[in-house]
């Protein structure tokens, strides 16, 4: 393995006869450096677009949420006691929420909507106070706080003197079916507050005091659908989340706060890995340069592969020579572009040169480099360059031979 890696990288640095072999040669190499550079970069900024889009939509949403796996009700009692065991957990607020529509008190608007049953634990867990639009927070019986989108739709901007109905279908007990108003359960109430999230879901949201949402739900008193947890400031995150999983089994999950946000987080991973393989094909285009390096080299270097043939080198430790250096040109290419690529978001991150204009103001443009971005772009210039490298030795040899 020494002397194939020996001669391959003389052939490397050394001078060929050929100048057009060193041109094509640091062509391959500039052009894989020059696509890496770009798969960092772009993976980098899409990776900043997801923490920028999850920061904003995040919202309201728990450091930790758990659920059972089916969405059902459930025992918040013995629940708590489990997470109260876990080290870490700080703080735990029971939450129920349902769908049902709201009304002004004289019908003459009415607007589909999401219920949040929450408490004033929940209140300092959320801080809720940070999206106030309007209004002062209350969570007392009667007193409704409105998402911006719900205070639109019913044009509840007066505070206190607009009476709201919340209506939901009746979960269980008799249904007179003469009488179709019986299949519903009804609430009223004011509203107090207008919160301004910037996520669809809780800007269609009426945050309710959990005991009159229960009530309405027909739910019992110790009845929840999910628990919000918030954590200790020096609680590893995940280690919790691991632990919390353990200690409820499989018939409960705990979801972080991207976990919370599944559809947006698949839909930027998708947008992020399709662009990626588009520069994939992009990284082949680039190793057929790396092809006709190595193809050149072995038609110049005829003699020499007669040479190491009467020394007494096989044609396996002739092949692993050349492509070797196949090897070689793809890594010098693939590392340069990674470490151009890192440096440039670094760049990015600390004094934001390139900017984003958005409806009223600009800000740098969000980059985040990750560890794993790096390892699959290497990985995938790696897989690439070797099939660059394997195919034209192999067929050449093969031909010399024939």
């Amino acid at each position: 393995m020494r002397l194939p890696l020996f001669i391959a990288s003389r052939y490397l640095v050394a001078p060929k006869q050929l100048g057009a072999i060193n041109i094509v040669t640091r062509v391959s190499v500039l052009a894989i450096a020059v696509v890496s550079m770009t798969m960092i970069c772009v993976l980098s900024i899409y990776n900043g677009y997801e923490q920028m889009i999850l920061e904003k939509v995040v919202g309201l949403d728990p450091q930790l949420l758990v659920t059972r796996w089916d969405e059902s009700p459930f025992d918040q009692g013995a629940v708590s006691k489990q997470l109260r065991a876990v080290s870490g957990v700080e703080a735990i607020a029971p939450l129920v929420w349902g769908e049902g529509l709201v009304s002004s008190a004289g019908g003459e608007s009415f607007s589909a909507t999401h219920l949040y049953g929450v408490d004033s634990t929940y209140l300092s867990i959320s801080q809720m106070d940070k999206y106030l639009y309007g209004g002062d927070i209350a969570i007392h019986p009667g007193q409704y706080n409105l998402g911006a989108s719900i205070a639109i739709n019913l044009n509840a901007v007066a505070y206190d003197t607009i009476p709201l109905v919340i209506t939901l279908p009746k979960r269980k007990g008799y249904i007179n079916p003469i009488v179709p108003m019986t299949s519903l359960r009804r609430s009223q109430g004011v509203p107090v507050s207008v919160l301004f999230t910037d996520n669809v879901l809780y800007d269609n949201t009426i945050f309710v005091p959990l005991t009159e949402l229960r009530s309405l739900m027909m739910l019992d008193d110790n009845q929840v659908h999910g628990l919000a947890l918030q954590l200790k400031e020096d609680a590893d995150e995940s280690a919790v989340q691991r632990a919390l999983t353990a200690e409820l089994g499989d018939d409960y999950i705990v979801r972080n706060r991207p976990e919370q946000q599944p559809h947006l987080m698949r839909l930027v991973a998708i947008e992020k890995w399709i662009t990626s393989l588009i520069f994939a094909f992009i990284l082949l285009l680039a190793a057929y340069n790396v092809m006709a390096s190595i193809s050149m080299l072995l038609i110049s270097k005829q003699e020499d592969i007669t040479i190491m043939r009467a020394l007494g080198q096989t044609p396996r430790e002739i092949r692993r020579t050349f492509q070797l250096e196949g090897l070689m040109v793809t890594l010098i290419g693939a590392v340069t572009g990674i470490a151009v690529g890192i440096i440039l978001c670094l760049l990015q991150m600390r004094y934001g040169w390139l900017t984003i204009d958005l409806a009223v103001e600009s800000q740098p443009y969000p980059v985040a480099v990750r560890c794993t971005d790096i390892v699959v772009v290497l990985l995938l210039v790696f897989a690439i360059g070797y099939l660059a490298a394997v195919y034209p030795v192999r067929k050449l040899i093969a031909h010399r031979k024939a």
